[in-house]
């Protein structure tokens, strides 16, 4: 049970952070990217940390980082660019956030090794 509130409540919190990114970066594409880079990087983060349990592991990922960057948004973004005929930027959004967001993943995963 206490999963399930932590997953709820971190998931207000995700939601409410990535709500608020959408706001300070009017482009849509880049509020989009920086969240799932963002996630990402704490996700690699997570994923190296030894010290922290398996039950508090799960809340952060599925509660806080799932609210907070969405596949879905990234990819109804490309459908859209795609719908509208703008082939480039609907690759530089796939690359982008693919990219981007597998070596942020990876930094994290790599700072917490360093440490």
């Amino acid at each position: 049970m206490n999963i399930i509130i932590g997953v709820f409540i971190l998931g207000g919190l995700g939601s409410l952070i990535r709500y608020i990114t959408s706001i300070f970066l009017i482009n849509n594409l880049y509020a989009v990217l920086s969240v799932n880079i963002i996630a990402s990087f704490f996700l690699g983060i997570l994923s190296a940390t030894v010290g922290l349990s398996s039950e508090y592991k799960i809340i952060i990922i599925f509660g806080l980082l799932g609210s907070l960057s969405t596949f879905s948004s990234y990819a109804l973004q490309i459908h859209q660019l795609l719908l509208e005929g703008q082939f480039l930027q609907a690759s530089l959004v796939f690359v982008g956030n693919n990219l981007l967001s597998i070596i942020a993943c990876y930094l994290g995963y790599k700072l917490v090794l360093n440490l």
